[in-house]
């Protein structure tokens, strides 16, 4: 093959690759539902993955750097969880509805943890940074609320 062969197919890969992220890229705008329930699949799938499957502490070096990432997890998907459905939503009660949801479910997947089915172990800290993750959620969104001057979006 020539160069100028090579270089197109390398320009065609890097522009379809472009493509594809863009498309992924533009899925929580172009889909918000759709988004909100894979965000909240993840959330679910997450917290109540059986011990079993989720990786062995020891092993992992991210906790030697970063000892609480887990944390840092949970709140970021319960931040999400909230950003994201207050977004699909369009009802006023959506703004206490949707937290009050997350915290629920910040404390029924800790306590589901404990069950045998489940072997994990519930702890108080993932329910207050679920808790804080749910909080922050709630103001960020406000303030995307207030900042989105699309018609029909803002003040709402």
């Amino acid at each position: 093959m020539s160069l100028e062969i090579l270089d197109e197919h390398e320009r065609g890969a890097k522009s379809g690759v472009k493509a594809l992220a863009s498309w992924l890229l533009a899925i929580p705008r172009n889909y918000p539902l759709l988004w909100a329930i894979a965000w909240t699949a993840l959330l679910l799938g997450l917290c109540l993955a059986p011990n079993r499957m989720m990786p062995d502490e020891k092993s992992l070096t991210i906790k030697t750097y970063f000892p609480n990432a887990d944390l840092a997890v949970h709140f970021t998907l319960f931040a999400g969880f909230v950003v994201n459905w207050i977004r699909v939503g369009r009802w006023p009660l959506r703004w206490v509805a949707i937290p009050a949801i997350g915290l629920l479910l910040a404390a029924a997947t800790e306590c589901a943890q404990s069950l045998p089915i489940i072997n994990r172990d519930p702890t108080l800290l993932d329910v207050l940074a679920d808790s804080l993750g749910v909080v922050i959620g709630l103001v960020g969104s406000v303030i995307m609320s207030r900042v989105d001057t699309r018609p029909g979006r803002g003040q709402g």
